[in-house]
């Protein structure tokens, strides 16, 4: 992987170490039962497994130096695990019990001289068309394998329907059937909180527009509900007011909760509860973070997030999520000065402001008449400064 993203001049902080795994199968069943066992001197964990007439004993964890044509079990991996082993047992086993080994090697993302201490997360990176997919393991690959088909979804601006490949990978997807038919959009029970908008709101911007860190850590997400730029308004949401947010969410299955790393993390589940695209998505998350916005506000903030072409555009997806039988926003009158009418989300119970009556409309047209009437009085004062000035230099 690090030689094909420097083929491709393509720059990723991370970067991948090849870790070892050795085993040995030996000629005698030395067990009757499956064992989970703990090395006394590095407190490492190793099985043994008796399979027909032999015992399966692993794992190693040794850095991987030499070429990935050759790998297999060298002989320190062997008279480690025998040495650990045979603690644990009263007729020890020798190398002639050996009848083979094999090994595989993890790619695993991170650097450390002790192979025990890198992580099993994974980690994935998308820089234009290409995917590229860092780390994992066997127990969290549909996780991964979901991840990869939405940043893939995003990129083409599709989804997939029709197919049984594409209905597993994309499980998030609008299909109900291999027949193609749509799940009904499933709404919240109750209007959400201002902070739970906002926990939905942050993760779907950090899925859309950094997906490489998506999804995020508790500590990540209260970062990114709390930010200073592109929130509307600002929070100063506590852990425990994130946390409760994320429980509560969790609750109406618009979140999920990621396990199988160091940390655990967070993801929502948006896609899949309201039969969202990646248009919907965009729009629908720029509501959540800064309230009510005009078509042409919300295209002009989308960049990171989906391209729209045109701020008709955006009005179509906004007429899309209008015009369902369970309506996600809704347009309310333009603000003074405007030309477009603004549109709000409707799961929320934040307070949206009302139109304003024609009275108070004027009264807020006649500070922008004095201001702009002081502006072109200072304009002429200028002028008249500096045609003294010239008059007094000769010109």
């Amino acid at each position: 992987m690090n030689e094909l993203l420097s083929l491709n001049r393509i720059r990723s902080r991370y970067r991948l170490s090849l870790v070892r795994g050795s085993h040995l199968v030996l000629k005698r069943r030395v067990s009757e039962a499956g064992m989970l066992l703990q090395s006394v001197s590095d407190r490492r964990i190793f099985f043994v497994l008796p399979w027909k007439d032999t015992t399966l004993v692993g794992t190693t964890e040794v850095m991987q130096r030499g070429s990935l044509d050759d790998v297999g079990a060298s002989a320190e991996e062997i008279d480690y695990l025998i040495a650990r082993f045979n603690r644990y047992i009263r007729d020890p086993i020798t190398s002639d019990d050996v009848a083979s080994t094999f090994a595989g090697v993890r790619p695993l993302v991170g650097r450390s001289s002790n192979p025990s201490a890198i992580g099993r997360e994974y980690r994935i990176q998308r820089r234009g068309s290409m995917v590229n997919v860092f780390g994992g393991k066997m127990t969290t690959f549909m996780s991964l394998a979901r991840k990869v088909a939405m940043r893939v979804d995003n990129y083409f601006g599709t989804r997939a329907h029709g197919t049984r490949s594409a209905f597993c990978l994309m499980s998030y997807s609008s299909v109900d059937d291999l027949t193609g038919d749509r799940k009904p959009r499933r709404m919240p029970s109750r209007e959400l909180e201002a902070v739970e908008i906002r926990v939905l709101g942050s993760l779907a911007e950090k899925q859309m527009s950094t997906p490489e860190y998506y999804p995020l850590t508790l500590n990540a997400l209260i970062a990114a509900c709390n930010q200073k730029s592109n929130r509307d308004p600002v929070m100063e949401a506590s852990e425990a007011e994130v946390q409760r947010a994320l429980d509560m969410l969790q609750e109406e299955k618009l979140t999920w909760k990621v396990v199988g790393g160091r940390a655990v993390r967070w993801e929502h589940n948006l896609d899949t509860a309201l039969q969202l695209d990646p248009a919907s998505k965009a729009v629908l998350t720029l509501l959540f973070l800064r309230g009510a916005q005009t078509p042409g506000e919300l295209r002009g903030r989308s960049d990171r997030l989906h391209p729209f072409g045109s701020i008709s555009e955006v009005e179509e997806t906004l007429q899309r999520l209008a015009a369902s039988p369970d309506p996600l926003v809704r347009e309310i009158a333009r603000r003074p000065g405007q030309k477009e009418s603004r549109w709000m989300h409707l799961l929320g119970s934040a307070p949206h402001p009302d139109p304003l009556p024609a009275s108070e409309e004027k009264g807020q047209e006649r500070p922008i008449a004095a201001r702009i009437q002081r502006l072109e009085d200072q304009i002429t004062a200028l002028l008249e400064e500096m045609n003294a000035l010239k008059a007094k230099l000769g010109e």
